[in-house]
């Protein structure tokens, strides 16, 4: 969608080899649209769109290169469907079509949310650039026609994103994703123009700045205070909900240092807060710094929490996978048993998902048939279904077979 995005912008700075842009486009976009269904055209189509919108259309758009657009995007983003057409296969893309609307009318997936969802995981997530990027939002920047263009593409871009899936009534953290690249741009361009022009962050800027930083690095020291003292928390009975309770049971591998990781990212926000005007040289001492935290988060943070979250499901997953059953999760959504238990996804193309579970429920099903649920869920789970039974539980998660 990027890069699809970026030749449309190319094209309508060129002023020689204009079709090779408008072609590179319509692959691009082709095949984001193959990776991620009819968005992959939607949100270029609409950076475009306002774009013309903004230039009250005085942009200049040959019959020819349309056409070429027209053709290659086909031949690229239609495969897939012509594919299955030619297969025989209409009902799945109808199907993936059907799909694709529900995810934008309703909270499908179990992931709803307000609608600033994304605004407000991207002001953290993208913690140090989204408060950086905030003056480049009003100010001009100099620079040739091309830079100047990529500029106004970028914050179209942004806000399409953002304000595109803040309509969408599925919240998911990953569908802002797209606009990681312009803001990211807009920060750097930003600490560009105060590293080289020798200015200063906006008062309000260090203030966000270290106050988001702080509480993130407290954040990290609280959680890592929950974990080691888990057991306090269960006697506590501070938590009313089984399945959390379950969860704080687990064993989990934990330095206890971790929240020191904090610190760099405290050493970051004083580079920019107090030398950026020293120079660009401060900047890539922030980044640094910034990058390292970010890096050693992901390296010790997640596959500590994931042992609380889900490490029970897997490894029973992982375990019965030698028997080739069929694995299910029964009360909320989850692809890791596919994955995990080596399982393909066993459904057939036109079975409903009452049919499928007749299936695996039936005396006529040729193979193990196991059941991952919630503590919070059994109850309800054995109501429906009074011919299963538990095998295990652990951390939270209930094992059950026929």
């Amino acid at each position: 969608m990027f890069l699809g995005t970026y030749y449309l912008m190319e094209y309508s700075v060129a002023e020689v080899q204009k079709w090779q842009n408008m072609a590179f486009s319509a692959m691009f976009i082709g095949l984001a649209v193959l990776t991620k269904g009819p968005v992959g055209l939607l949100v270029p189509g609409l950076v475009y769109a306002v774009f013309l919108v903004w230039k009250r259309f005085k942009v200049r758009l040959r019959f020819l290169d349309a056409l070429i657009f027209a053709l290659v995007f086909l031949l690229v983003g239609g495969s897939w469907f012509l594919l299955q057409i030619a297969t025989g296969s209409t009902q799945t893309m109808l199907e993936f079509i059907v799909y694709q609307i529900r995810l934008f009318n309703t909270q499908d997936a179990g992931h709803g949310g307000f609608p600033l969802y994304h605004f407000v995981v991207i002001f953290f997530a993208m913690f140090p650039a989204s408060i950086l990027a905030l003056p480049a939002f009003r100010l001009r920047f100099s620079g040739n026609e091309k830079n100047t263009a990529f500029h106004l593409w970028m914050l179209i871009m942004f806000w399409v994103v953002l304000i595109l899936f803040s309509i969408v009534k599925t919240k998911i953290v990953h569908y802002s994703s797209l606009a990681y690249f312009p803001l990211t741009f807009l920060a750097a361009l930003v600490l560009y123009k105060y590293s080289t022009e020798k200015l200063s962050l906006r008062k309000f800027q260090k203030i966000m700045l270290w106050s988001v930083a702080g509480l993130l690095m407290l954040v990290l020291a609280v959680l890592q205070w929950a974990v080691a003292n888990a057991h306090f928390i269960i006697e506590s009975n501070l938590i009313k909900d089984k399945f959390a309770m379950g969860n704080l049971q687990a064993v989990s591998n934990w330095w206890g240092i971790e929240f020191l990781i904090g610190l760099l990212l405290l050493a970051a926000v004083y580079f920019l807060t107090k030398h950026i005007n020293k120079g660009i040289e401060y900047v890539f001492r922030a980044l640094a710094l910034s990058t390292l935290f970010v890096s050693l988060a992901i390296y010790l943070y997640p596959s500590s929490i994931e042992a609380y979250s889900q490490r029970a499901a897997i490894e029973f997953y992982q375990e019965k996978s030698k028997e080739t059953p069929y694995l299910q999760p029964m009360g909320f959504k989850s692809y890791a048993h596919l994955f995990y238990g080596q399982r393909p996804l066993l459904k057939q193309p036109n079975q409903s998902k009452e049919q499928y579970n007749a299936f695996i429920m039936s005396d006529s099903v040729d193979k193990p048939v196991y059941f991952v649920t919630k503590n919070i869920k059994l109850e309800k789970s054995l109501k429906e279904y009074p011919n299963l039974k538990v095998i295990g539980e652990k951390n939270g998660f209930v094992f059950l077979s026929k």
